[in-house]
């Protein structure tokens, strides 16, 4: 029998009057959102982007062959081991292409579109796939199918100047990948998948692995309804250009994001916008491989190491809408050197560093934020609260407010690091802090106007629950601080309600519960879970000129809301003593006699300021 040759002629019909087709090119799941200045990433998906339709009447179908490789037409060639595409126009590829290269190398204002189905270029040279010059070129996955890229461990270089390509995949024009179909990447190289101008992916379920970055898009990335999965030794999702404010930015709309990269897991050099989505990214070896250091180690230490960024998720600035995070990192878990606002979202957070560091502004507006495990847990030069839920447990300060611009001389003035831009805003919300260091620590203003703020820590007197360096006040919401009272500092104001400082004679041990009283019954009844010798307590409940008992312990038939009950019975308690509230803040020891603080502690340079931080 006369053995048959694996090719398939260009033009030739392989289904009449029909064509593959995506199942949907609208995805009704994507919210409507109103674009936000603070990232200027205006991005809309075209209808092209996210229609993985073809029309197969059209289309030059080529089966790659390491042997006869048949193309047919002036519009593609096959020679020595590469499939040339010169012209714009459909091109179904199939088949296996080892040691070989897939080139694009049309006009400028052509559209390629290159329809993998199941198709597995491997090349021992250069990059899978090329694209050398186009107006855009697209990547189609039809449904079912399964292919696989990947490039040579060692190049030969096209452009030996700029050492490009250097991608499994790599293009210098726009890429678009879509469809419903898998795609493996094995950058064994450099990079994964590599383009030098706008990178869009709308589909697919996207498998890349690199010795450097994963995905990269220079002048920007825009994904939706994908599943990307990948394992880096560079950064693992980047947008890179440095040169132009108005790109190098990433917009992820929706899809499915598992990350793992050596350095960061997300980065934009400007704006990174994500709308929804399942994201989980692990930078560096996580956050166990982190060393929680002293102020002064940790300045030490980052003024000798490299500049390795390791952060899970970086940008100038960023806005987080809705989606779910589940981070682990060596460095920063979010980090942007400008703004940061949450506006929702489920985010759980374990971190080296910082959970969250915006160097200007970080507005946290709804969403729930667990940061379990981390150094500080949230920072910035100012730091609002609107609404929403955070819980931190920090090594060393929950929240704190610094000016970074004014943190880079070790040998600082010890006040130099008080900033008047420095600034905590708490006008609503829930927010529980765990801290060894200080719980909320400004290095300017503390405002508390509404929610509910609870800091249990530190138990040593080296740090405190509450410090700020020039005002703090309390004009409404419910305020509780446990901690050391050594260094305890209360509010210098307390407008519209009441502030107590208990001081107690003795540390008292975890779990302990403090019970305000009056006639009534419960005014404030709190279980605090760490050892502590002075508690704060802020709230609407508490009236000056009113007398009130101190107790712990006993129980309750009291119904609580976040921990923190306002009403109903208490029995069996341990009587400690009677207080009147003299003033908006007034300070008692456990009988109820009248105390002092005083007041704004002084703290050696290191611990004023906290510590300087890598940018990036």
């Amino acid at each position: 029998m006369r053995k048959l040759s694996c090719f398939l002629l260009v033009g030739i019909l392989l289904c009449s009057g029909c064509s593959k087709q995506k199942d949907t090119t609208t995805d009704t799941t994507i919210p409507e959102i109103t674009q936000d200045s603070l990232t200027n990433i205006n991005y809309t998906f075209s209808s092209e982007d996210v229609d993985a339709r073809y029309d197969t009447s059209s289309a030059y179908a080529i089966k790659l062959d390491q042997e006869q490789t048949d193309v047919g037409n002036s519009s593609a060639t096959y020679d020595n081991k590469q499939l040339m595409i010169r012209n714009e126009g459909t091109y179904i590829l199939s088949g296996q292409l080892t040691d070989g290269q897939v080139i694009v190398d049309a006009g400028d204002n052509d559209i390629v579109k290159l329809v993998l189905d199941s198709v597995q270029v491997t090349s021992n040279t250069s990059s899978a796939i090329y694209v050398k010059n186009a107006k855009k070129t697209m990547l189609i996955l039809p449904e079912g199918s399964a292919s696989t890229l990947s490039d040579a461990s060692s190049y030969t270089y096209d452009d030996t100047v700029n050492e490009e390509p250097n991608a499994a995949v790599f293009s210098k024009d726009d890429l678009t990948i879509t469809g419903s179909g898998s795609l493996t990447v094995n950058g064994n190289f450099n990079h994964g998948i590599f383009c030098k101008d706008m990178l869009v992916l709308t589909g697919g379920n996207i498998n890349v692995t690199s010795k450097n970055d994963g995905v990269k898009g220079k002048d920007g990335v825009a994904c939706r309804n994908i599943t990307l999965q990948i394992d880096a030794q560079g950064d693992g999702l980047r947008a890179s250009n440095t040169t132009d404010e108005s790109k190098g930015w990433i917009y992820l709309s929706s899809g499915t994001y598992d990350i793992q990269a050596a350095q960061d897991g997300i980065q934009a050099e400007t704006a990174l916008e994500i709308v929804q989505g399942a994201i989980t990214v692990k930078s560096g070896d996580g956050s166990e491989a982190a060393d929680m250091k002293t102020d002064f180690d940790m300045i030490t230490a980052q003024s000798e190491e490299s500049s390795v960024s390791k952060k899970g998720i970086k940008g100038t600035s960023i806005i987080f809408y809705d989606g779910t995070y589940t981070i682990d990192s060596e460095d920063d878990a979010v980090h942007a050197n400008g703004s940061i606002e949450v506006k929702g979202g489920t985010f759980d957070i374990k971190s080296g560093d910082d959970g969250i560091h915006a160097d200007e502004t970080l507005t946290i507006s709804k969403g729930t934020i667990n940061i379990s495990y981390c150094y500080e847990g949230l920072e910035g030069k100012e730091i609002i609260m609107e609404d929403g839920n955070v819980d931190v447990n920090a090594q060393d300060d929950g929240w704190n407010a610094s000016d970074v611009s004014l943190n880079a001389s070790i040998s600082r003035d010890p006040n130099a690091a008080s900033s008047e831009d420095a600034k905590i805003i708490m006008n609503g919300g829930y927010a529980h802090i765990f801290a060894k260091g200080d719980g909320v620590d400004s290095n300017g203003y503390f405002t508390m106007n509404g929610g509910v703020l609870i800091i249990e820590g530190p138990s040593d007197g080296a740090n405190a629950p509450l410090d700020y360096d020039i005002e703090g006040s309390i004009t409404g919401g419910t305020f509780i601080a446990a901690g050391s009272q050594e260094m305890i500092q209360t509010p210098t104001t307390s407008t519209n309600q009441a502030t107590v400082c208990v001081l107690f004679d003795s540390t008292q041990s975890s779990p302990t519960t403090v019970n305000i009283t009056n006639d009534d019954g419960i005014v404030i009844r709190y279980q605090v879970d760490m050892a502590f010798n002075a508690l704060i307590v802020s709230s609407n409940q508490l009236v000056t000129g009113q007398t009130y008992q101190l107790s712990i312990g006993g129980s309750s038939d009291a119904s609580s809301a976040q921990g923190i009950s306002e009403s109903g019975s208490l029995q069996n308690e341990t009587q400690l003593g009677q207080f009147t509230l003299s003033e908006d803040v007034t300070v008692i020891r456990q009988d109820g006699s009248e105390s002092s603080v005083q007041g704004a502690h002084q703290m050696n340079p290191m611990q004023q300021g906290g510590r300087p931080h890598d940018h990036w």
